[in-house]
């Protein structure tokens, strides 16, 4: 009878190690719930429904998960880093700051010193982010990159510029480097660069996920709706598309820029960002 416990554990193990692997979070969430409710205190069971619930973009149940590993664990101190990351994306910027406030500043990890850049980012203390900034590892990609973003906000787009590339340079391909690059080639009016940067983000989008391609050259029997998901936001492809729009207006290519917004991937209403919705 133990023997047959233990195989069907290893089962269950293998089962959500696996779903998580393919990225089928909704099944390994079915089978990790059921095991918490057994196994209210399992570390393991806990942690890897946080991590499923984060990837998921259902950052409020990823933050339940790990308040409870941090009340269960409190020695463990990533936990609240997790803890807190969660509630940032669910945009409680206050309850972030509380449990931030938390971490042992003593020995505080780079990790631990951009989110609290991160949280004095949003609530408008850009002198705070440098203070802290000034601690972190300063040849850190996350560095550059946080640097970056404090001189886009103050609207220093060529030192912003240089910085993003720096970081790109360094990282390789990310989608949202390219994008900001082209966001600032954008803001100084050098168009024909951020066009550049933004149909390599869509090629490179389109040919990693094939459900994003363009919906025009789709039949009109065969176009579907995509869900905003974590692929659709890792992609950049609907921020690239409406600042692809945005290049092509200014330009004065009305044409081209209704054309761009009908060829990014389609999503319900209820799903449109606040830049697309007003375009289209």
């Amino acid at each position: 009878f133990l023997h047959q416990k233990m195989v069907q554990q290893l089962n269950l193990t293998s089962q959500v190690y696996g779903d998580i692997r393919d990225g089928e979070y909704v099944s390994a969430i079915h089978v990790l719930e059921s095991q918490v409710q057994r196994f209210p205190r399992s570390r393991a069971a806990l942690s890897l429904l946080g991590y499923c619930y984060y990837h998921l973009q259902d950052y409020e149940l990823a933050a339940d998960s790990y308040a409870k590993l941090v009340r269960l664990y409190p020695l463990i101190g990533e936990y609240r880093v997790y803890h807190c990351q969660s509630l940032l994306k669910a945009g409680d910027v206050e309850e972030a700051r509380r449990v931030e406030a938390q971490i042992d500043s003593n020995q505080r990890t780079q990790h631990e010193l951009m989110l609290e850049v991160s949280i004095k980012f949003e609530d408008g203390d850009l002198n705070g982010c440098k203070t802290v900034l000034s601690q972190c590892v300063e040849e850190d990609p996350e560095t550059i990159l946080a640097h970056a973003t404090l001189c886009a906000k103050e609207a220093k787009y060529d030192e912003a510029l240089e910085l993003y590339s720096e970081a790109f340079n360094i990282q390789g391909f990310e989608a949202e480097i390219a994008y900001n690059i082209a966001l600032c080639n954008y803001m100084m009016g050098d168009y024909e660069d951020a066009l550049e940067v933004i149909q390599e983000i869509i090629d490179r989008g389109i040919e990693s996920n094939p459900e994003f391609t363009p919906s025009s050259s789709q039949d009109h029997d065969e176009k579907i709706d995509v869900n905003n998901s974590m692929n659709l936001q890792e992609s950049f492809l609907i921020e690239s598309y409406n600042l692809k729009a945005a290049v092509e207006y200014d330009m004065g290519n009305i044409t081209k820029a209704r054309k761009t917004l009908k060829e990014m991937p389609q999503r319900i209403e209820e799903e449109l960002d606040p830049v697309t919705l007003p375009n289209q």
